[in-house]
């Protein structure tokens, strides 16, 4: 219990302590100091995410929605620190490995819901590691979490 509140409680300073998304638009306006952030900062940032209020108070709220291929349910998808130009149409959940490849996009990430969309079933984060491959971390409601190498 002790547990699950220091989590709440630093997914709670965070959001206290990051600027808000909002200022963005999706064609990628950035804030260096979002573009500063590591890959861990951002990871332990979802990890703890638990339903949309917390979504829009640690990323923002300046998402695009689209669908689960697989599941059919609500998709938010955060574009971060993007190329002044870039936009991704594509209206399912897939991944533009090309443009983080590339630089264009630095990182993605999808907070999937459940069918009522109450409640987040999964939060995916795609992004360059340091050693210039494509890496994915996938964090499951269930506590579940993966990293994996998705392309060197």
């Amino acid at each position: 219990m002790l547990l699950k509140q220091l989590l709440f409680l630093s997914v709670f300073v965070t959001a206290l302590v990051w600027p808000s998304h909002q200022e963005y638009d999706r064609a990628g306006a950035n804030d260096d100091k979002t573009c500063e952030r590591s890959d861990s900062e951002w990871k332990s940032a979802i990890k703890n995410l638990k339903d949309k209020d917390e979504v829009d108070a640690v990323l923002g709220t300046m998402h695009k929605e689209m669908t689960d291929a697989m599941s059919g349910t609500d998709v938010w998808r955060f574009d971060i620190c993007t190329a002044a130009n870039y936009s991704f149409s594509d209206q399912s959940d897939a991944v533009d490995i090309s443009s983080i490849t590339d630089d264009i996009v630095e990182k993605i990430i999808f907070i999937s819901f459940s069918e009522d969309g109450s409640t987040i079933q999964r939060k995916s984060l795609y992004y360059k590691g340091s050693d210039e491959n494509i890496m994915e971390a996938v964090y499951y409601s269930d506590g579940q979490e993966k990293e994996q190498l998705l392309e060197q």
